[in-house]
This record gives C-alpha cells, structure tokens and sequence, in this order.
C-alpha cells in the first residue's frame, strides 16, 4: 500500500540511524515502530525505493531545467536504456525521475 507520513517520518530517522544500505534492518525497525507483522509490514526493498526515489534529501523534484535535458540527451544516446548510470549524470535525480522523464516528455520530442 501507499506510505503515510508517520511511516516516512520513521524512515528518514532510521536511514540516519542505521545508515543507507542497510535496509533489511531499516525495515525491520519500521515494522515494530509501525506495529506491523514482518509478514504484511515493508521489506527492505521497499524502504531503499522509497528514500531513492522519494525522500533522499539530495533529490530535485522540481521541473527539469534545459540543461539536465541536453545532459539527460547525451547521456541517453551514449548510454542506451541504463537509467541508473544516466542518473549518475545528473546530479539530484533519481534513476526513476530520469527513466520516467524521458520516456514521457523527451523521447517524444527527439
């Protein structure tokens, strides 16, 4: 299901906690502060999901500038389809905001 902001509040803290990487303990701390069985509460892939696409702090969310398109274009026609190696390429977006942005607004109008 979709995440509640008490279960992203409990997210951030445990990723600063824990540390990033280490999210099969994130989840299991998540589950218990939830009350949540660790058969229907979150996985550790869920957790990394989450922070990457969505709460990292270092994410730009904001509309894409036309720099981060011509870098999104080059590294696109250097690359292929490898979103989480283009996402390298532009600082503050993730592997997700890359690979959905170009596949619903550039490769449209290149």
């Amino acid at each position: 299901g979709g995440w509640t902001a008490e279960e992203d509040a409990h997210l951030a803290r445990l990723v600063l906690e824990y540390g990033e990487g280490n999210w099969s303990p994130i989840a299991r701390a998540l589950n218990v502060l939830m009350k949540n069985p660790e058969s229907t509460g979150r996985i550790g892939k869920q957790c990394r999901e989450r922070w990457n696409h969505h709460l990292s702090p270092g994410l730009r969310k904001g509309p894409w500038g036309p720099e981060e398109e011509i870098l999104l274009a080059d590294a696109h026609r250097r690359l292929g389809n490898k979103w989480s190696d283009i996402a390298r390429c532009i600082p503050g977006r993730s592997e997700n905001a890359v690979k959905n942005h170009w596949n619903a607004t550039l490769r449209k109008r290149l």
